[in-house]
């Protein structure tokens, strides 16, 4: 994944089914988790497990220089995605079909 920089990567969010993990290959990261804020370099990894406590969203920080890092994780279908604070999410299917809802 690249991020841009001064931009956001997804919305904040949730997984019922799947787990995620972020690998840091260059630039930095501001990641706002449910603890807070975190500050990623190169080199660093972040979990988020498949529940609200796993809330996230990450940034690109940086004025000049562009953000990239692997997300990876399990790819458990179905899954459903909730955009945390909101009523609104998607349902993935177990073909892979994307489904919004909510508002």
């Amino acid at each position: 994944m690249e991020v841009e920089p001064g931009n956001t990567a997804y919305g904040y969010h949730w997984h019922e089914a799947n787990e995620e993990v972020f690998y840091i290959i260059s630039g930095e990261a501001s990641v706002k988790t449910e603890n807070g804020e975190i500050r990623l370099k190169q080199g660093n990894a972040i979990f988020f497990p498949a529940d609200v406590k796993g809330s996230h969203v990450i940034s690109n920080p940086s004025e000049t220089e562009k953000l990239v890092y692997l997300d990876f994780g399990t790819a458990n279908r179905p899954d459903i995605v909730h955009f945390t604070g909101t009523q609104s999410g998607m349902a993935i299917s177990e073909d892979g079909k994307i489904y919004m809802f909510g508002k």
